[in-house]
């Protein structure tokens, strides 16, 4: 919706004082044009020394009486319908950007905001992006119901908000990939991602329904923008997924044969595996 300036001066004027200041305005504006105008006119065109006593005075009271009282009516049914609309866009707005059933920003919503937050980063942060998705996603729903799935998407985006909020922004990228960006001081930033990874690498929901899920994260480099960045955080998200199904295969046959099973390839800092493979998300 785009507004004319008269209109949004109008609307400016209703945000601040109510219907009440467009009102006075647009009426003292009326009514001084209408006066002005009318006393124009009459001098121009009716010969007052011949006209009858009071013509000038009658003709002022109709010019100023009517604009008086059609201008305060018409004023306050036009600003209504101004503030309404603007009110739908804004909620139209805020919906175009927000994920329905989370709550959280969308693709559209993150990734304009991501952009906007990289350009402005302040040299003194630190800033972290992250990738999340939760595991076995499909199979989750296909053997407890997609209500249940959108329980554990909840549940996940709303341990994420309480987390990363003070610092940034939590989105959904699609499914149940959600992705954040946040910045703030060394200390903070490393103890977000520790709170992340403790409390969305497995959570309950409901009373019985355990859920886990898998994190990549990264922070900016020379020349990174915000598609790199999260491209980054992607991959870590991906080895740190291959590392754990490679952790579980290997406990279960050490759990059958009774052996130790020794990983193949290294893990480096943070628990991640330097090789191996994309898995499937789930």
């Amino acid at each position: 919706m785009s507004l004319s300036s008269t209109q949004q001066r109008l609307l400016n004027l209703y945000r601040r004082h109510g219907s009440r200041g467009p009102v006075v305005a647009v009426t003292l504006l009326s009514v001084a044009t209408s006066l002005f105008v009318t006393s124009i006119v009459m001098t121009m065109v009716v010969d007052l020394d011949s006209a009858e006593p009071g013509t000038l005075e009658v003709s002022l009271l109709i010019a100023g009486g009517i604009p008086l009282v059609v201008a305060p009516l018409s004023v306050r049914v036009i600003t209504d319908l101004l503030a309404r609309l603007d009110q739908a866009y804004l909620q139209v707005a805020a919906l175009s950007v927000t994920d329905p059933l989370t709550g959280v920003a969308n693709r559209r919503g993150f990734f304009g905001h991501a952009a906007n937050a990289l350009v402005d980063e302040n040299q003194d942060e630190v800033v972290l992006a992250g990738m999340l998705d939760l595991d076995k996603f499909k199979q989750l729903n296909d053997q407890h119901g997609h209500h249940a799935g959108d329980q554990a998407l909840l549940r996940v985006a709303e341990l994420l908000r309480e987390a990363v909020e003070p610092y940034g922004l939590v989105g959904r990228m699609g499914g149940d990939e959600f992705a954040f960006l946040a910045a703030g001081t060394p200390a903070e930033m490393g103890a977000l991602e520790h709170v992340v990874r403790d409390r969305c690498s497995s959570f309950t929901v409901g009373t019985e329904l355990a859920v886990r899920a898998s994190l990549g994260v990264s922070s900016p480099q020379d020349g990174d923008n915000i598609d790199t960045l999260l491209a980054r955080a992607d991959s870590d998200l991906y080895r740190a997924k291959a590392a754990r199904s490679t952790g579980l295969i290997n406990a279960r046959i050490a759990r059958e044969t009774g052996t130790v099973v020794l990983e193949q390839g290294a893990v480096g800092s943070g628990g991640h595996a330097r090789h191996g493979s994309r898995e499937p998300r789930y």
